[in-house]
């Protein structure tokens, strides 16, 4: 089994570059989902640490949250603290329980941030420029200055490309990623 990473920046396509590979027939985890899933869980911590701003109507106000953490780097560097465990002990589990051949695909959006290069047999940097990304995050609801500081936050994507096994370019059109995505299945499916 391979245990593949996927990585890049802020809205560079690292979540349809997953899809493709599952839709290929890999085994996918999605750290993001991860992380929603174990933040209510982790509610009482997260009030302790940011106060009752943090939750509404009973449940964890993410987007509260999210405007925190990107105005405060230790606000940031706290709450990775208190996910980013459970997200890595995951990963490490299903890497525990998969034997023999396949493919896993995990998106980790932060994954050299965080030093979990290791963890992964390949690691795959899906790539898009900056201006784009902005776009991306405008159109998701987010004002430009705001996008510009998500980006700013995170290791350059150049720094990412830099790091990386393989790179997938999505500059272009959709069916051209794909088609990147097979080529790397195809020369992964070979070394099995």
């Amino acid at each position: 089994m391979k245990l593949i990473g996927i990585t890049g920046g802020v809205a560079s396509g690292k979540t349809t570059v997953r899809k493709f590979f599952e839709d290929l027939g890999a085994v996918s985890i999605d750290a993001d989902i991860l992380c929603h899933k174990k933040i209510e869980e982790v509610k009482e911590e997260l009030v302790k640490e940011f106060g009752e701003e943090v939750v509404k109507d009973g449940k964890v106000d993410r987007k509260r949250l999210r405007e925190i953490i990107f105005q405060d780097n230790e606000a940031r560097r706290k709450l990775e603290g208190i996910l980013h465990p459970y997200v890595k002990e995951e990963i490490l589990r299903y890497r525990e329980k998969k034997n023999g051949k396949g493919v896993v695909v995990c998106e980790v959006p932060l994954l050299f941030e965080v030093g979990w290069e290791d963890l992964f047999d390949k690691i795959v940097v899906v790539n898009r420029c900056e201006d784009k990304r902005v776009e991306s995050l405008v159109k998701k609801g987010f004002t430009k200055k705001q996008a510009e500081q998500i980006i700013r936050i995170q290791l350059p994507l150049r720094e990412k490309v830099k790091l990386a096994h393989h790179v997938i370019d999505n500059q272009g059109d959709l069916s051209n990623t794909f088609l990147q995505v097979e080529n790397l299945w195809k020369r992964w499916a070979k070394e099995e």
